[in-house]
């Protein structure tokens, strides 16, 4: 199992999760020595990584990168679904998007 993406509200109450069951996200994730990313290169592929509304903005940015450069449709569309969680998050009312690593 891959990564899993949950929308959190500040209590750590899930709203929302997506899966990556077919571990598409280690196929397209950026690695850590990526300069040309801040924010999506930091993604814990084992542990788990946390980004608040005002992160997700940033990451929404290298997000469309990542959406714009995807290889096939399963891809685009499991990235795509994640950039309506991290618009969600970015709209405010406290909440987080954390990735969860398998």
């Amino acid at each position: 199992m891959g990564i899993s993406v949950s929308l959190q509200d500040g209590r750590g109450n899930e709203i929302e999760v997506i899966h990556d069951v077919r571990n598409v996200l280690h196929r397209v994730l950026p690695t850590r020595d990526d300069s040309k990313y801040c924010c999506a290169n930091t993604i814990d592929w084992y542990g788990d990584t946390t980004f608040n509304q005002y992160q997700t903005v940033l990451l929404r940015r290298e997000w469309s990168i990542l959406i714009k450069n995807a290889q096939d449709c399963e891809t685009r569309a499991l990235l795509e679904k994640i950039d309506s969680l991290l618009l969600r998050c970015e709209s405010g009312d406290l909440k987080y998007v954390k990735f969860i690593g398998d």
